[in-house]
């Protein structure tokens, strides 16, 4: 069988759209990390940007982007929670 030049555009196109898709991966998962590991305002802005570029290059769902905007905003609002109750039981003891 032949090898066509539609497949050879193709098999370019994929392996281009490939790295991309595993660059912005990649770009993703580190942010995440790195907001879990310290949850503060900056990283979670940079997990929303990072999900925004990635639903606009339309890696994921929109719908999906939403579901996990949410899930990281919860997060920071139960570990912001966390830290305050923790400073009010130590005030009380002194």
């Amino acid at each position: 069988m032949s090898v066509k030049k539609s497949v050879k555009k193709s098999l370019r196109q994929s392996t281009r759209n490939q790295k991309r898709n595993r660059a912005l991966k990649t770009r993703l998962k580190k942010t995440v990390k790195k907001f879990l590991v310290e949850t503060s305002k900056e990283n979670l802005g940079m997990v929303y940007s990072c999900l925004d570029k990635i639903g606009k290059k339309g890696f994921f769902h929109k719908k999906k982007i939403s579901r996990l905007k949410a899930k990281y905003a919860r997060k920071m609002i139960k570990k912001t929670k966390v830290k305050k109750t923790k400073t009010k039981i130590k005030a009380k003891k002194m």
